[in-house]
């Protein structure tokens, strides 16, 4: 009597230790993936941003923290887009504004050796001085932009400044 007391035991907690596995497991499983599908999500939009689509965002609607880090992440990629589009602007009136020099310079020289005229070759030293500084311009902003430059911080006392000004 007391071994089948023992096996109905022994069952009974096999049975429902079985049950807890199963059961443990399954919410295991509906946590990580609650979990996991927004990281994929993530994943996926920052994928699509490295293969060149800078309009790509994340459709991520949570209030917890995987929410706060899909909102992080799309202000992020706006504001990469944005300074993406500036920066093909800036390139396209920069490409502009150095055509204009190039396209003019050798025709003023032509002009002048053909005519003999000093004008039209001051023209053209000047088309190329304004050429090079729109060049060096260009440097100057690529290195600000690459964190290169050497930026000189002075120590400034206001009240002598505006006492100046007055």
């Amino acid at each position: 009597v007391g071994y089948d007391i023992i096996e109905s035991v022994t069952n009974g907690w096999l049975l429902s230790g079985g049950v807890a596995v199963v059961i443990a497991g399954f919410v295991g499983w509906l946590i990580s993936l609650r979990l996991t599908q927004p990281l994929l999500a993530l994943t996926e939009t920052t994928d699509a941003m490295a293969a060149g689509d800078l309009s790509a965002r994340t459709s991520i609607d949570r209030k917890d923290e995987l929410g706060v880090l899909a909102r992080a992440f799309n202000g992020m990629a706006a504001r990469i887009e944005t300074s993406f589009a500036t920066l093909r602007r800036f390139v396209a009136d920069a490409a502009h504004e150095i055509h204009t020099p190039i396209t003019a310079i050798p025709t003023n020289l032509e002009l002048s050796r053909e005519a003999d005229d000093p004008e039209l070759t001051k023209r053209a030293l000047r088309q190329l001085d304004q050429l090079q500084a729109l060049a060096n311009d260009l440097l100057d902003l690529s290195h600000v932009e690459g964190q290169d430059a050497d930026v000189a911080h002075v120590e400034l006392d206001l009240s002598v400044v505006v006492r100046t000004v007055s």
